[in-house]
């Protein structure tokens, strides 16, 4: 519904600078998140500034964030030094941490690429949970990861508000090295179901994991003999879908205490079963 309310307005500061090799060096020496350093790529600034080639104020401004931290133009900074010669440049500063997931776009990288500039634990598992979590906001399942839909500062964003994604990525380790099937699924049904109740879910997890005292007729072990078939069988990965829903299932049989002899889930067919929703 519209309002009249008036948005915030930005609060970064935008100036040019007179930047020496001394000044190049104190901004390097507060480098945030960034990228690694390609030294082929000084070489081609520091030709460009010796031999006048290098325009002035081109190219993006340098860029500091709200903690002050140097975030965007370390190569420029480093030609800087290397050259021993000053240019002005437009440079920023107080840009919110979620900023990091809209410097350089233009280059060709990955959320996982983004989340190891930002010195994350666990890129890739990180990068698989918020793709996951975002499908599953948006339809209700997990299917396909949404990777094509969910841009980078959105993902960002997301980090920032399910901070708890972290510890779900961790967790997720041990019940891989058993179980397979992606350290990403399984932080993402360890997220989701730690929402809905955590200790419920630790336990759900660890016995999963360790098979230990669990009778025969028990969701979780008939959930984890299905897992150990595929892993070990020829079979290929089971699909996103699938996989998911079984373990929905299987959890909301173990919340309500109901015994079973056999678990399944009946994704197409004449007769498909409706997606679970765990509870």
């Amino acid at each position: 519904m519209p309002t009249n309310k008036k948005p915030i307005p930005p609060t970064a500061t935008s100036k040019w600078e007179y930047i020496t090799p001394d000044i190049a060096q104190k901004f390097l020496e507060v480098m945030g998140p960034n990228q690694k350093v390609s030294q082929k790529h000084v070489d081609y600034l520091v030709s460009a500034m010796k031999t006048g080639e290098w325009i002035e104020g081109a190219g993006d401004p340098i860029q500091f964030n709200e903690q002050g931290e140097f975030i965007n133009g370390q190569h420029r900074m480093w030609a800087i030094i290397e050259s021993g010669m000053s240019f002005y440049f437009n440079v920023m500063r107080g840009l919110p941490i979620a900023a990091m997931g809209t410097i350089d776009t233009g280059r060709s990288r990955s959320l996982k690429a983004f989340l190891e500039i930002a010195k994350e634990a666990n890129a890739s598992t990180v990068s698989a949970v918020l793709y996951n979590l975002y499908e599953y906001q948006n339809t209700g399942e997990i299917s396909k990861g949404w990777s094509q839909r969910l841009s980078t500062k959105k993902a960002f964003l997301m980090l920032q508000d399910h901070p708890s994604i972290r510890d779900s990525a961790a967790k997720a380790l041990p019940i891989q090295h058993v179980l397979r099937g992606g350290q990403g699924r399984w932080a993402t049904m360890h997220y989701i179901l730690s929402n809905i109740d955590y200790d419920d879910a630790e336990f759900f997890f660890d016995k999963l994991t360790t098979g230990e005292g669990l009778p025969s007729n028990s969701p979780i072990a008939l959930l984890r003999g299905r897992m150990l078939d595929v892993r070990y069988s020829n079979r290929q990965k089971m699909a996103q879908r699938d996989f998911s829903a079984l373990i929905f299932k299987a959890w909301n049989l173990y919340r309500t205490g109901t015994t079973i002899q056999q678990l399944s889930f009946r994704g197409g067919g004449a007769n498909p079963e409706q997606y679970p929703k765990p509870v």
